[in-house]
Order: C-alpha cells, then sequence, then structure tokens
C-alpha cells in the first residue's frame, strides 16, 4: 500500500482537489492507495472557525462569519468523507511511526508541504518518522522564493532519503539541486493527472441551463471580448497551458503558474501570499509587459515585479488589444470608443462587436473589424462586416512599448 500525506483537510478547493486526485492516480497505477490522517497542530488551529487567542476584532470577524464558514467546512468534510480514504487519526511522531510500517512507499505532496511557516517548522511532511517505507515527493512547494533556512540545512538531509524527488517549481528544483547533488523532476499539480471522465464521476451538474466558458479576470474586462470571439472561431479554451502554443519548448511541458488568455496575452498570477516578486518564463519571441511597457527577449526566465495591486501579464510583439471604460455592469455606458492598446511588431486581429447582452450575435448582428499592424507602427483597420446598429464612433490607439 501507498500513503500521502498531504493537507487534505484543508478547507480549500485545491487541497481537497490535489488529494484526491494524487490518491485516484496511485490507483489507477495498480497500487492501493492511502491518506495519512495526520493532523499538524499549526494548520488545525488555522482551520477552527474560532480562532485564539481571543481578540475583539478577530473574536468579532468570527462570529459574523461563523455561520457561512461552518455550512462550507461541512461541505469538505463531507467530500473527504466521501472520496478520500484516510488512515486513523495521526497527532505525533511517535503515531505516524507506528503506522508507517503499513506501507511500501510514502509520498509527501503535493501542496505547500514545505512551506515551514505554514507548518510551524513541521518536519512530518519531510517523512522525518519513516525508516522502513521507501519515501517520495511528489509535486511539493516551499511556497516561498527561496527555500528556507531550515530546508536547506537539516531538512535537506532528510531529503537526500528520498528515491524519488519532485516539485511543483522549477526555481525550487534549482535551489534543491544546488543542495543535495540531484536534480528533482518539476511536475504538473495531481489534478492534471486525472482524465476529463474522472471528474466528471464526482462533478455536480452546472447549474447553467446554456453552454459557458469560465474566464478568470482580475481587471482586464477586454478579456471578455476575446473570450466571446475565441469561443465562437475556435472552440479552444479561453485560459490555455502555454504548450498548447509551445509544444517544443520543454520549459512550457510541466509550467502550470502562467497562462495564456487566448494566444498573445501571457498571464502569470502571483500564488503565493506575501509574493512581491514572480519567476516568469516567456516562450519564444518578443514580449511587452502589460502593466510598463518593458520589452523583453522570450526563451527566458524573469524575476518580475508583483506589487499586490498588480498581475505580471505580457502580450506578445505585435498584439492588440481592445480596452473600454470601467463599468460596473454590460450597457451601463455606450461603448462608443474603442481603445486598441498596441504593441510593436507586425500582427493582425479581428474584433467583434455586438450589443453584448443576448445571442443575436448568432443571427449576425454584429460589427467586424480586421486590424493590422505594419513593423514601423503603422496600424489600419478595414470593416470586415457590419451587422450590428450602433459601430464605434471613435477608435483611439494606445501604443505601449514604444
Amino acid at each position: 500500500m501507498i500513503a500521502t500525506i498531504t493537507f487534505h483537510r484543508a478547507i480549500n478547493c485545491g487541497a481537497a482537489l490535489q488529494s484526491y486526485a494524487l490518491q485516484c492516480a496511485i490507483e489507477d497505477m495498480g497500487e492501493k492507495a492511502i491518506v495519512i490522517d495526520y493532523r499538524c497542530k499549526k494548520l488545525e488551529e488555522s482551520y477552527k472557525l474560532i480562532h485564539t487567542p481571543l481578540t475583539g476584532k478577530s473574536l468579532a470577524s468570527d462570529i459574523l462569519h461563523f455561520p457561512m464558514q461552518a455550512i462550507r467546512e461541512h461541505k469538505f468534510r463531507q467530500f473527504q468523507k466521501k472520496y478520500i480514504s484516510v488512515t486513523a487519526p495521526c497527532y505525533t511522531l511517535e503515531d505516524l511511526s507506528e503506522i508507517e510500517k503499513d506501507f511500501s512507499m510514502i509520498i509527501t505532496g503535493s501542496d505547500q508541504v514545505w512551506n515551514l511557516e505554514l507548518t510551524g517548522h513541521d518536519k512530518a511532511y519531510f517523512l522525518n518518522f519513516t525508516n522502513r517505507a521507501k519515501r517520495a515527493s511528489y509535486a511539493a512547494s516551499v511556497g516561498k522564493k527561496k527555500l528556507y533556512e531550515d530546508t536547506a540545512a537539516d531538512c535537506c538531509n532528510e531529503l537526500q532519503l528520498f528515491e524519488f524527488l519532485s516539485v511543483r517549481e522549477a526555481r525550487t528544483a534549482g535551489e534543491l539541486c544546488e543542495k543535495l547533488g540531484k536534480m528533482p523532476e518539476v511536475v504538473v499539480d495531481p489534478v492534471f493527472l486525472l482524465k476529463v471522465e474522472q471528474w466528471n464521476r464526482i462533478a455536480k451538474e452546472s447549474k447553467s441551463a446554456k453552454p459557458y466558458i469560465f474566464v478568470y479576470c482580475l481587471h482586464e474586462l477586454s478579456v471578455y471580448d476575446e473570450a466571446k470571439r475565441l469561443s465562437e472561431k475556435t472552440g479552444l479554451p479561453i485560459m490555455r497551458p502555454l504548450v498548447l502554443h509551445y509544444e517544443k519548448d520543454e520549459n512550457t511541458w510541466n509550467l502550470n503558474d502562467e497562462f495564456l488568455v487566448g494566444e498573445h496575452l501571457l498571464v502569470a498570477p502571483v500564488l503565493e501570499q506575501g509574493q512581491t516578486k514572480k519567476m516568469v518564463y516567456l516562450p519564444e519571441g518578443i514580449w511587452y509587459d502589460f502593466n510598463t511597457g518593458k520589452r523583453y527577449e522570450g526563451k527566458q526566465y524573469y524575476l518580475v515585479d508583483a506589487p499586490l495591486d498588480t498581475c505580471p501579464m505580457f502580450a506578445k510583439a505585435g498584439s492588440m488589444i481592445p480596452a473600454y471604460e470601467v463599468m460596473q455592469y454590460v450597457g451601463e455606458k455606450p461603448y462608443d470608443t474603442l481603445n486598441m492598446l498596441v504593441f510593436p511588431g507586425e500582427g493582425t486581429y479581428v474584433h467583434y462587436q455586438d450589443n453584448g447582452s443576448d445571442f443575436a450575435y448568432q443571427g449576425g448582428a454584429y460589427n467586424q473589424y480586421a486590424f493590422t499592424q505594419q513593423e514601423n507602427g503603422e496600424v489600419t483597420m478595414k470593416m470586415m462586416k457590419e451587422g450590428y446598429e450602433r459601430p464605434y464612433k471613435k477608435i483611439e490607439y494606445i501604443f505601449v512599448g514604444k
């Protein structure tokens, strides 16, 4: 039997689904799998609905959110009970040592199991309790830009005993390679190991009666226009892994903390609390920082600024991205002006315009604009179709990166 040790009791979707997925992936290989029900003291404290020590402000917040959080916790506990096989609860290293004899291998991960700040410097996630079972990690993360000093010291002694070592981030692999003398494999999150059919077996029916595309967007509402255009024309997903367009670039094969919106806008969201820098890989070509216009050469890693109010995004050379005035809902203000963000380089872009509120576009009630940019920066526009009665009164070009 193979056991995993991870954050299976965390009250969030990522932790629950990765725990389930890794268990399923192991069983798909013909092995029996189980999750060690380890109750890390620091983590269990964070899961409580009423936190200690009690202060006026924290107590008031806990009481205010208690009903919603109680329902949320109940749903996650029900999911865990139904779908995740676990051992008897373990609270100490002695408890863990007692059950490790039942397993041929113990895998730590995925999730931030090596984030010592989260675990209160709990070394159980480095498998320091096992002497018999083979040790391995899958998509383990330290959750920081750099390894903790503890990780670089005594924890590395434990990692030397691992028969298989894999991590989630490339930078962690590089740092561990320097410390251990061997390169850990960089792998995808376990949720990507399962097939669509496996997820469909546990998924509930959508509450939407109509087909839909899920779009995750922080600031740029113009992304929705791109989503609509691409979904109608290509059927490709809006959010895409880089490997979809750069399949020959090995650096994109296991890259799971960046994605493309369409083909020419790369998004590298900050996934770790307190992070103010982000290591970003840009594939071949010339790229421009969407927020600053700074130029970057592709096929390289860059450490970029990622302040709290900015999501690192990069537009490929020649991209033209539509932008509108901020609105709280569709139709709040007329879309009279199209602001076109233009990034240097040759490129083309087809823009669709409709009323934004119904399916009239399927009957031809839309306008289609074709934009072309020359190497010298000259932009031209040709009206390809005029089926919507309210074309733009003005198109303004905003040149970024010049």
